[in-house]
């Protein structure tokens, strides 16, 4: 269950827009649609400042749909830092939004922890939901050069990768540890002494 209601969203960079005027561009999951109803077609075509590139095809200049802010604040951030980063995948999967709540964030208990921690896990501190630019260079100051994992405190896992399969299995460890995490220390009271 990694969606929540129309509040997730992936972004994919668009291959060879680093050499266009306004690039590089990247693909967005329209504001309002859940992950169950995107299909290729209704992806978005952005700039890094948030806007929408029309339909070139068919001559449409109209919006093809909303941009959800938040996505493209969080995204478009690390699209332009990172040029290793083609996919990002941000979900508010309860038990991993769990453990963005926690001081402690994700150990090391199970083979799925450590695959995500392998990527490099950052944290980044709760700013609100995410419709600031000013929180951008924060973004990537948190994530860094190379971690593939950024816990965003009180909100919920963000994972990027160099191709969408990449952030696609690393969320799913990221997922599945964090699962493993809150049932574990829930049947001990807390204590992993016991």
């Amino acid at each position: 269950d990694w969606h929540m209601n129309i509040f997730n969203h992936i972004t994919l960079k668009v291959v060879g827009s680093e050499n266009e005027v306004d690039g590089p561009h990247f693909l967005l999951n329209e504001y309002g649609m859940g992950f169950d109803e995107i299909t290729a077609s209704s992806l978005l075509k952005v700039t890094l400042d948030g806007t929408q590139i029309t339909d070139t095809v068919t001559g449409d200049e109209r919006p093809m749909g909303r941009v959800f802010k938040p996505g493209y604040v969080l995204h478009s951030a690390l699209h332009s830092a990172r040029e290793d980063v083609h996919a990002i995948w941000h979900c508010h999967q309860v038990d991993s939004t769990a453990i963005c709540q926690t001081t402690t964030g994700l150990l090391p208990l199970s083979q799925e922890a450590t695959f995500a921690l392998a990527k490099g896990v950052a944290y980044h501190p709760y700013e609100g939901s995410v419709n600031s630019l000013d929180e951008q260079e924060r973004f990537v100051k948190s994530i860094g050069e190379s971690n593939k994992v950024l816990l965003l405190e009180d909100h919920g896992p963000l994972v990027v990768g160099e191709r969408i399969e990449e952030a696609f299995s690393t969320m799913w460890f990221l997922t599945r540890a964090c699962q493993y995490q809150v049932r574990a220390t829930s049947s001990v009271g807390g204590d992993l002494s016991r």
